[in-house]
């Protein structure tokens, strides 16, 4: 209600929020936690982490054999990517990492990968986003509609 209210809404904003998953029970959470207590409590917080990991775990593998069939890494940028990608996964906590490093929004990202490939590598990703977009605007044109400028906020496969 509040997106579809709100002036300043846009087409992505509205997309993102008729999404649902099993992140939309995040919010139940801190009432489980007011139920429970002790060894309860912490086996109930400590499942829930285990999920976040796991998750994160699977779509940075995903992300990262994406970008590998893009751009063909070498096993350092494997090692440096998969933490950014990591970073950047959907449910990432500063708990769930080693490090405790903040999670990275898109544009913080692509900043981190750009820093990390070479600049041959970077020529054929910047080719294959710009094809990528092409597409999308292709297929929004088809449809009489008009590709948003941050468009790819939708993609859940950013490669």
């Amino acid at each position: 209600t509040d997106v579809v209210q709100s002036g300043e809404s846009g087409f992505v904003d509205f997309i993102k929020a008729t999404e649902y998953d099993w992140r939309d029970a995040d919010g139940v959470e801190p009432v489980i936690e007011k139920m429970l207590e002790g060894d309860d409590l912490e086996k109930f917080r400590e499942d829930r982490l285990a999920e976040r990991a796991e998750s994160v775990q699977n779509e940075a593998d995903r992300n990262l054999s994406r970008l590998d069939d893009v751009v063909e890494l070498d096993d350092e940028q494997h090692r440096e990517l998969f933490g950014v990608l990591s970073r950047s996964a959907r449910d990432y906590r500063p708990e769930i990492g080693s490090s405790g490093e903040a999670g990275l929004d898109l544009a913080g990202r692509d900043a981190a990968i750009n820093e990390v490939l070479r600049p041959d590598q970077l020529e054929v990703l910047n080719e294959h986003r710009s094809s990528r977009r092409a597409q999308a605007e292709k297929e929004m044109n088809r449809l009489g509609m008009t590709l948003p400028a941050n468009w790819d906020a939708l993609e859940r496969n950013p490669f």
